[in-house]
C-alpha cells in the first residue's frame, strides 16, 4: 500500500533539542536520520515501536562515558551528581558525605572537557500517514501546534525518561515509581555519575555504571554495599 510522506519543520528551539537527544541515542541502535528518530517517537506513543530498554540506558551512559553530552546538557548548572545503587532490598541514592563522592570529585577533577553538542535553531522531518493522523489527532485533542505536539510527546518517551529521573535524582526529588520504570529493568548494578559544567558549552564527564563498563577502582568500593 502506498503511503504519503509529509513534511514537517519545527521552529521550536527546545523542541528541536529534545528531538537531538533522542536522535542521539538512536543513531547507533534504531534510525540513520532525524526523519527516523522523529517517526519512532511518533511510534512508541502509537504502540508500534517498543525501544529495548536495557539498549537505551546503556546506550545513554555509553554516549556520556565517550564525551557525547546532548544540547539540553547546556541547561545544566555547575555540577550534576549521582549515585545510584539497586540492591535487591532496594535503591540507594544518598551520595553527599560519602567515599562516592570524595572518589567522583578526584575523578571529575582528572578528566577531560567536553564540548557539548549544539542543536540547530530548527529541523525538517518527515512522517508517513500513520504518524501524521496520530499527530492531526493529538494536536486537536490538546489544542497544540506542531511544534508544542512534538516537544509532549518528545518529553514522555523512555529515552527522555532516564534523563529526567536522573535530574530529579541529582536534586533528591526523585520518587520510587520514576526509579523503578526507568531502572527496574535492570538486574543490581552501581552508577556513579558527574557532570561538571566548566562553561556553556564545555562539560566534564565522569561514569562508572558496574557491571557494564567500570573501573577496578570502583568495583572494590562497591563490594561492601551491592
Amino acid at each position: 500500500m502506498q503511503t504519503n510522506i509529509h513534511a514537517i519543520i519545527l521552529n521550536d528551539k527546545e523542541t528541536v533539542k529534545l528531538l537531538q537527544y533522542h536522535h542521539l541515542l538512536y543513531k547507533n541502535l534504531y534510525s540513520n536520520n532525524f526523519s527516523e528518530t522523529a517517526r519512532l517517537v511518533i511510534d512508541e506513543h502509537l504502540g508500534s515501536f517498543k525501544p529495548n530498554k536495557v539498549q537505551i540506558i546503556l546506550q545513554f551512559f555509553r554516549n556520556l562515558k565517550n564525551g557525547i553530552i546532548p544540547a539540553i546538557a547546556r541547561d545544566l548548572q555547575g555540577l550534576t551528581a549521582i549515585l545510584l545503587i539497586k540492591k535487591d532490598e532496594g535503591y540507594m541514592t544518598k551520595l553527599k558525605k560519602t567515599k562516592f563522592a570524595d572518589y567522583l570529585i578526584a575523578k571529575l577533577q582528572d578528566s577531560q572537557a567536553f564540548t557539548i553538542t549544539r542543536s540547530d535553531e530548527n529541523k525538517k522531518v518527515t512522517i508517513f500517514d500513520d504518524e501524521k493522523e496520530f499527530l492531526d489527532e493529538f494536536k486537536e485533542k490538546h489544542g497544540l501546534d506542531n511544534d508544542q505536539a512534538f516537544y509532549e510527546l518528545l518529553s514522555t518517551t523512555f529515552a527522555f525518561s532516564i534523563w529526567r529521573t536522573l535530574i530529579n535524582l541529582s536534586k533528591e526529588r526523585v520518587t520510587m515509581t520514576e526509579l523503578n520504570e526507568c531502572f527496574g529493568v535492570l538486574q543490581q548494578f552501581a552508577l556513579l555519575l558527574g557532570i561538571l559544567k566548566v562553561s556553556q558549552c564545555k562539560a566534564k564527564v565522569y561514569v562508572e555504571f558496574f557491571p557494564y563498563f567500570f573501573k577496578n577502582e570502583f568495583m572494590e568500593m562497591i563490594e561492601d554495599v551491592i
